[in-house]
């Protein structure tokens, strides 16, 4: 699993309108092609996915890393294994 990496960010969108700093965090993951994004931040948690990149709290989070390897050998964290 990557965690994280440098991303030069070109994509600029106004998806979060009560918080438009909120945005550059959503621009970061396309331009980053993230599979999910981790916040506390109450307006993208709100959106719960965008463009197919899952927006988490930690606890959510966590749990998804903690689900058993017994139970499925996919890694969650890509989104071609998502449960439907």
């Amino acid at each position: 699993m990557r965690i994280g990496q440098l991303v030069k960010v070109r994509t600029k969108i106004n998806i979060v309108h009560e918080d438009p700093a909120d945005n550059k965090f959503l621009e970061c993951a396309l331009d980053g092609d993230a599979d999910i994004v981790v916040s506390g931040d109450e307006h993208l948690l709100r959106i719960e996915q965008y463009q197919g990149i899952r927006i988490l709290s930690v606890r959510q989070f966590l749990k998804l890393l903690g689900e058993p390897k017994s139970r499925s050998s996919k890694n969650l964290t890509h989104r071609e294994n998502w449960p439907s």
